[in-house]
This record gives structure tokens, sequence and C-alpha cells, in this order.
């Protein structure tokens, strides 16, 4: 669904600008959903049977399925991309292949053979995908994109966002009810603080990305992210009020990475290429948070079983978020230093 949405922007709004402050309020309400779901999951648990998260989601559908049907354009006849099964394959086997490997190298006993096993299938389910993608008249990926500077900082950005987002409100989520004895809900409103501080900045920066450009939003919103983290590592022990704050204001810069992430790839290919585009954005996405569960969660419970505190494992996460700050910095630094413009492209 969201490359889908996404696409439908890049295909609608031609205007620069226009299309900018959509792509905030896209990635503003996508936040926002993030934001609401521990909390509206911690109320049903409070009063419900477990099974209502899921229940929740059928009307939500329903109303969906609905308003797509009567706004959503169709396709252009003839236009249609052939979807390759085996492709996505080789994908899942890449995919599992690495998630396999990462969870048993961060396990307190990681056997050797699981690992060699699970890298190589991820290495050969990446080669195989990689060499039928150029074998392919349409492939399900383009690799050439990525010789656009832009789309390759759009795509290190996009996967960045998630990784700083998804493992740390997992692990917040799973330390403050297991370790400081919060409930399902307030351990939510603290996450929350972090989808929070997303939002609002997600939504202005659509109008900011137009008057200073993604170069400097990109490189401001990662040191952004990194000082709310470097905070929260310095208040974890402090008042909880303190710890909000912090992820708030790393939540801020979440926020801008993922809108300026979006519109830089998307914005940096052609028309015709909308979808491909949105898919690769969708991809990073999904893969920084995959990366993030998998690392930051497995990291978390190793730390854990070996101090007999959850607070280390909790700092040990933190610690880690910020090492990927500076590391995306300096990546998103040398991408965007041979970058001379990030413009829309010809219409």
């Amino acid at each position: 669904m969201l490359p889908a949405t996404l696409a439908i922007i890049r295909i609608t709004f031609y205007d620069e600008r226009e299309r900018n402050i959509a792509i905030a309020v896209w990635s503003s309400v996508s936040i926002g959903g993030i934001a609401f779901g521990p909390l509206v999951g911690g109320l049903l648990l409070e009063w419900f049977w477990w099974g209502s998260v899921f229940l929740i989601n059928v009307p939500i559908v329903i109303v969906t399925f609905i308003l797509t049907v009567v706004f959503a354009p169709k396709a252009v006849e003839g236009s249609g991309v052939p979807w390759d099964l085996v492709s996505s394959i080789w994908a899942l086997v890449g995919l599992t292949g690495l998630v396999a490997a990462i969870k048993d190298i961060a396990s307190p006993d990681p056997s050797v053979t699981i690992i060699a096993i699970s890298l190589a299938a991820a290495a050969v389910g990446f080669a195989l995908f990689v060499t039928r993608q150029r074998r392919l008249d349409i492939p399900l990926l383009d690799f050439g994109i990525f010789r656009n500077v832009a789309v390759s900082a759009g795509v290190l950005a996009a996967g960045l966002s998630t990784f700083v987002f998804a493992g740390i409100g997992a692990v917040t989520s799973l330390y403050f009810q297991t370790a400081a004895g919060f409930t399902p809900l307030q351990a939510g409103l603290l996450v929350g603080c972090i989808a929070v501080g997303a939002t609002i900045t997600s939504l202005a920066s659509g109008s900011l990305l137009t008057r200073i450009g993604p170069r400097t939003l990109l490189l401001v919103a990662t040191v952004l992210a990194g000082i709310g983290y470097g905070l929260a590592t310095l208040t974890l022990n402090a008042h909880i009020t303190w710890l909000g704050l912090s992820l708030f204001i790393a939540g801020a810069g979440i926020g801008v990475l993922i809108t300026v992430a979006s519109s830089t790839i998307i914005t940096n290919v052609a028309p015709e290429r909308a979808g491909m585009a949105s898919a690769v954005e969708e991809v990073s996405y999904e893969f920084g948070s995959l990366l993030s569960v998998t690392v930051l969660g497995s990291i978390y419970t190793t730390m854990t079983a070996l101090s007999s505190s959850g607070t280390d494992g909790y700092r040990a996460v933190l610690l880690i978020v910020i090492g990927a700050c500076v590391i995306a910095l300096a990546g998103l630094a040398g991408l965007l230093r041979k970058a001379p413009a990030l413009k829309a492209a010809p219409h």
C-alpha cells in the first residue's frame, strides 16, 4: 500500500511545492498511525481480549477500500509492469538468511553452523536476485536509479529513519513493561513521544523543503535524532519526563528524515518510474525497520541476560542507535557533496 500511495502523489502533483506538502501530509499520517497504534493497543489491552488489537483494523480496512475505489486514479492502459515471482522468491531467501544470521550472531549461544548456512542462503538469494534483474526486460528493481546520488542519499536517510525508530520503539515498550512495571498503555504513551515529535516535524518539513532544500534538512535531522538519543542515554536514570522529552527530540529529527527522504527519492526520478522509486523507498524503510528490530532486539536481550539488568541492555541499544546516526551522517555528507542540486526530474 505504501509504495502505491507515494506513487499516486508523484503522478498527481507536478508542482514541486505542492508535491512536497503532499508528501509531508503522507508522512505525518503514516507516523501518526504508528503513534496511535501503541496507544490504542494499550487501551484495548486494558479493557478487552488481546485479539481486539487485530479486529480494530477491520473497519479501517473497509473504509479505506471504499475510498480507494472512489478516489484512487486508474492505471493507464498498457502501462502495467509484470510481477516476477522468481525475483520475489530470491529476495525473500536473501532477507530471511540475513535476518536469521543476525539474530543468531546476537544470541547468547550462537551456532557457527546456523550462521554459516544463513549467510550462505543470504548471499545466494541476493546474488540470484541481482543476476535476474539484469536479465529481465522489465526488472522489479532497476539498479541504474542508484547512480543518481540524490536517490542514494534518500535511500540511506529512509533506512536510517526507521532503524532509529522501529527498534527503539519495540525495545522501549519491552523494557518499561518488564523492568519498570509500566502498563501497556503507559509504555505506549512513552513510545508515542517519539512519534508525536516525528509527526509535528514531518508535517512542517513539507514547506521547509522547498525553501531550505533537502541537503541541509537531511544533515540537520540526522544530528537532531542523534542528540535526542544521546540525551535519552544521559537521562535514563532521571525522572521519566526527561526521557520522554529526549525521545520527543529524537522523533523530531526522524520526522524530517522520513519526509525529506521520501521526497528526495520520488522527486529525482522520472514520473514513469514513480512506482519503482516508491517501491525502493518503501523497501528502504522496511529494511531499516527489519534490521532495527532484529539487531536492537537481539542485543537488548543478550545484554540483559549477561548483566541481569534491563537498564544496561536499553542503554546499549541507545548507544548503538547514536552510532548509527553518526555513521549515516558521514555517509549522507559524502553523498550530498557529490550532488550539485536536488531538483525535480523534468516532466
